[in-house]
C-alpha cells in the first residue's frame, strides 16, 4: 500500500457486554482524550458478530493510533486481540501502526536450502560469518 494512504482496519473486542464502543486517536492524542473521557463523544459502536465477540471496521490513514473500548457505557478496557502499551500515566491502551506490514513466518522457511556465506579464510565447512557450528 502506498505511503499516506487509507487503510481498512478491523477492531475486535472479546467479552460479554450489552454494548461496546471504541475510542481511537493518533498516538499522543489519547492522553487528552483520557482526561476527558467522561463526555463520551465521538465513540464508535461495535457490533456483536457472535456471542462475546464484537467488531467494527474503520478506514484510517497511515500512522500510529492508541485506542480503548468502553464496555457497557461505564468501564474502559483494552482488547486481548490487539497490541498493548502503557502510557506514562500508567494507563494501558491498545495500539496499531498502519499500514500493517506482512509478517514473515520464519518457521515455514527452508533454511537448509539457503547457502552459507563464507569468509575468505574459511573453507567449505559448516561455518559462515553469521553462524558457526564448530
Amino acid at each position: 500500500m502506498a505511503s499516506g494512504g487509507a487503510n481498512t482496519y478491523r477492531f475486535l473486542f472479546k467479552g460479554n457486554a450489552s454494548t461496546v464502543q471504541l475510542s481511537i486517536a493518533h498516538a499522543g492524542g489519547l492522553h487528552e482524550q483520557l482526561a476527558g473521557l467522561t463526555d463520551k463523544e465521538g465513540l464508535i459502536h461495535l457490533t456483536e458478530v457472535k456471542k462475546g465477540l464484537w467488531e467494527v471496521t474503520q478506514s484510517l490513514n497511515d500512522g500510529v493510533y492508541h485506542f480503548m473500548f468502553l464496555v457497557d457505557s461505564e468501564k474502559w478496557k483494552c482488547s486481548s486481540k490487539h497490541g498493548r502499551t502503557v502510557m506514562s500515566s500508567g494507563q494501558s491502551v491498545n495500539y496499531i501502526e498502519l499500514p500493517v506490514l506482512q509478517t514473515i513466518d520464519y518457521g515455514s522457511l527452508a533454511f537448509e536450502d539457503v547457502p552459507l556465506i563464507q569468509s575468505e579464510e574459511q573453507s567449505t565447512s559448516c561455518c559462515s560469518w553469521l553462524f558457526c557450528c564448530c
